[in-house]
């Protein structure tokens, strides 16, 4: 078998371990298409054949199986069962299915999580006597491993400080909820806490006194439930100090923000009360003649119909999204930019920017990067997941880049993890889209090129465009973590917009603001 390091992501040499396969073909099963070039970089050596079901194995083989997939078939007895899950270090979860692993268990008997049978892992960790060899060699990897800041989940950049008051802190990593290590690691009814909000309260409950810090699994959201309240306005009219100093001053005594979330909205909700407002719109507008619409949204008939081709375009090529945004990430360490394209009819579009649409932000974001942009680097542009779909943005980009002559180094993505992407990206460059801000917290150096509260110095890049390649400025972690109390304690609510009870909690909150005057005031 075969690892990987996890500092340089190199080949490690072929390792013996507890399970061998000397096997020189091995059947596959139940892993996504998206896995398979990961599997067979792991077992290099080996012929792999890929099966879509049990029953197209031969009666004697062995078959890596992925997870606690087909964990209710009876395998014949000369099948071996060989089950492969994400290892302990570097494994991005679910969601992240454009990320590669870096290490992968592979178990025998059954899976480490899986509390009602026994596992090799286990059965090493139960009866194995360890030489001295060993255990110093477990003690030098693990001494590397905390060198190098490597955990788990190595998804953001922006770093955490413990509250100066805080006597007990109690980390409480959220997981995925219909995870199989849950089903099979916290089985029912034996197991009563099977949601993170239950594990939330009851830890919560046993230390009332306690700072929690929750981390949600790189699957969630990240604060979902928070709305913005100003006075005058967002974007460029917003009162959020631009001064570094300021935000430090007015930061420093603010409390740290509870950024567990509280309530979640709906997508659904959202989507049918956008097509009622736009039909309530179209079909009683004769009984308001002099009502103009502040928007620049297209027109109801066209929109709702393009929308839905977009979406569902987007179904149909989410494998093919993933696929190239899989490669993005872990072809070859190509470096790369990218540039979230925003709604062409967004109020930050046309209050908040020089550009007339996105066609124009492309036009000149393509032109600097064929001129300025290092060699041999790439630039990304992805679209927006709720874009009307009135334009082809894919065939505008691919008009600008034969145009500027790096057909071959501008990728259009009709999908995939933004943030993700950010991560592992170079930079980003966006015009005034919140993930800016996304992004600066997991690291990534941006380029704003229209208006927004985070075009700060010490956070953006302050420079030209032109300047912005080769510059590979990352946001100030202890501005970026100042900027963030600030705007949390004073600029926002809790609260949600499409569902309860997010909705009451918000309009309560926001009543009780208005009412106090007390907008933009430490609450």
């Amino acid at each position: 078998m075969r690892h990987v390091l996890p500092v340089t992501k190199a080949d490690g040499h072929p390792k013996s371990g507890a399970i061998e396969l000397p096997e020189r073909e091995l059947f596959v099963l139940g892993f996504q298409r998206w896995k398979r070039p990961f599997v067979r970089r792991f077992f290099k050596e080996k012929r792999l054949r890929f099966v879509s079901g049990p029953e197209q194995l031969p009666a004697v083989c062995t078959v890596l199986v992925w997870g606690m997939r087909y964990a209710d078939v009876a395998f014949p007895c000369g099948v071996r069962v060989i089950r492969v899950e994400d290892g302990f270090i570097r494994s991005v979860g679910l969601g992240a299915d454009i990320v590669k692993p870096l290490s992968w268990v592979l178990d025998d008997m059954g899976i480490y999580y899986d509390v009602t049978n026994r596992s090799r892992l286990e059965r090493i960790l139960s009866e194995t006597a360890f030489t001295e060899a060993m255990l110093t060699r477990a003690s030098m990897l693990s001494d590397a491993l905390v060198r190098s800041g490597i955990t788990k989940y190595n998804v953001g950049g922006a770093s955490w400080l413990r509250p100066a008051a805080a006597r007990a802190v109690i980390l409480v990593p959220g997981q995925v909820e219909t995870d199989a290590s849950i089903r099979y690691g916290a089985p029912s009814p034996q197991c009563t806490i099977r949601r993170n909000m239950d594990l939330l309260r009851a830890v919560r409950q046993a230390r009332p006194d306690a700072y929690i810090v929750y981390k949600p699994h790189p699957d969630g959201y990240l604060r979902p439930d928070w709305i913005t309240l100003e006075r005058d306005g967002m974007g460029g009219d917003s009162r959020f100090p631009k001064c570094p100093s300021e935000i430090l001053d007015r930061a420093r005594e603010l409390p740290d923000p509870d950024f567990i979330p509280l309530f979640k909205d709906s997508g659904f909700a959202m989507g049918v009360r956008d097509i009622a407002y736009n039909y309530a719109n179209l079909l009683f507008a004769w009984l308001f003649p002099n009502y103009r619409r502040s928007d620049r949204r297209p027109a109801t008939l066209v929109y709702t119909a393009t929308t839905a081709a977009f979406w569902l375009r987007t179904r149909i090529n989410k494998r093919k999204n993933e696929a190239t945004a899989a490669a993005l990430i872990n072809d070859n360490g190509v470096p790369f930019y990218v540039f979230p394209l925003q709604l062409d009819h967004d109020f930050q579009i046309i209050a908040y920017s020089k550009f007339s649409g996105m066609a124009s932000a492309i036009e000149r974001v393509v032109a600097s990067f064929a001129a300025y942009a290092p060699q041999g680097s790439n630039l990304v542009i992805k679209v927006h997941p709720w874009d009307a779909g009135l334009k082809d943005w894919s065939k505008i980009t691919e008009r600008l880049a034969k145009e500027n002559g790096v057909s071959n180094r501008v990728i259009y993505l009709g999908g995939g993890d933004l943030d993700l992407l950010s991560e592992y990206a170079q930079g980003m460059v966006t015009v005034n889209s919140t993930s800016g801000l996304k992004a600066m917290m997991l690291g990534c150096p941006v380029k704003v090129l229209g208006q927004a509260i985070f075009d700060v110095e010490g956070l953006s890049y302050q420079g030209s465009l032109d300047q912005f390649w080769l510059a590979n400025r990352k946001p100030d972690p202890k501005l970026l973590a100042a900027f963030v109390k600030l705007l949390a304690n004073e600029f926002q609510i809790r609260g949600v917009f499409f569902q309860e009870p997010g909705l009451s909690n918000a309009v309560v909150q926001m009543s009780n603001r208005l009412w106090q005057g007390s907008v933009e005031e430490v609450r």
